[in-house]
């Protein structure tokens, strides 16, 4: 499909067929040489690239965002929580045919890490300018109003979600709380800005974030949340922390037939 030039690699492809039967792919770019060190600092972005002929070809690889990229941390300690934005997330709108990307970065938030959204209405080829969606409260740096690992669905009627954690009642005592959260638009999301979406708790708040199972040098809950919808609403799958040493997470499925 792509091979970047140089030391760069790709990681965290999403595919979507639209209703033309053209496929999108939207993913993370920058210096991830794949079997190698990295040899060079390179940009971060977010890029989208379309085939009209069953994947066949592929159209050269437009810039969704150029990011910098998040490394959330612990409001507590300031230790590293391994939950970068590396996995980008899409969906269609099965109606209308806009894709929404989400993504989590450094440079939309004070914080140092928050959720971005862009939205194509041409089928790829040209994206809206990437703004911040989670609704956190927002605090200095590596505090509390950090939101990470965001992802994206539309559901059957055009609603389109998009799920978060954040620290925001984490209470500065041992032991960091985090939540899950979902930011709901009913109608015209492409131009609402985040304060015109309506957010909805979903699950915690979760203890014991810290001991969770160790990878890549720090506590790691994974970058593989997920968010579905169906007839009956919309269906959230993520990780939380249990606080139990002999089974330090578990996979928790929240659904909810309306998300106002």
């Amino acid at each position: 499909m792509y091979n970047p030039e140089g030391a760069a690699g790709t990681v965290g492809a999403q595919l979507v067929v639209q209703p033309d039967g053209s496929l999108l792919s939207v993913f993370f770019e920058s210096d991830h040489a794949i079997g190698g060190p990295v040899e060079e600092d390179l940009p971060e972005k977010i890029r989208a690239m379309r085939s009209t002929d069953g994947g066949q070809t592929w159209e050269e690889p437009v810039t969704v965002a150029d990011i910098d990229l998040n490394i959330p941390l612990f409001p507590d300690t300031g230790d590293q929580l391994v939950a970068p934005g590396l996995v980008p997330d899409m969906a269609l709108d099965p109606r209308s045919g806009t894709v929404y990307a989400v993504w989590a970065e450094a440079g939309l938030s004070s914080s140092g890490s928050a959720a971005g959204i862009s939205a194509s209405t041409d089928g790829g080829r040209t994206w809206t300018e990437p703004r911040r969606i989670d609704q956190t409260p927002e605090s200095s740096f590596g505090g509390p109003g950090q939101a990470f690992l965001p992802q994206v669905d539309v559901d059957p009627r055009g609603r389109v979600a998009v799920t978060y954690y954040d620290f925001r009642r984490d209470t500065g005592a041992a032991g960091s709380k985090v939540d899950v959260w979902a930011t709901v638009c009913h109608f015209r999301c492409v131009s609402k800005d985040r304060d015109d979406w309506t957010e909805v708790h979903v699950g915690g708040s979760y203890e014991g974030l810290e001991d969770t199972s160790t990878f890549f040098g720090g506590p790691f809950i994974g970058t593989y949340t997920s968010l579905a919808s169906s007839r009956r609403g919309f269906v959230a799958a993520y990780t939380a922390p249990t606080g139990d040493p002999d089974n330090p997470q578990d996979i928790i499925v929240a659904q909810r037939r309306s998300w106002r």
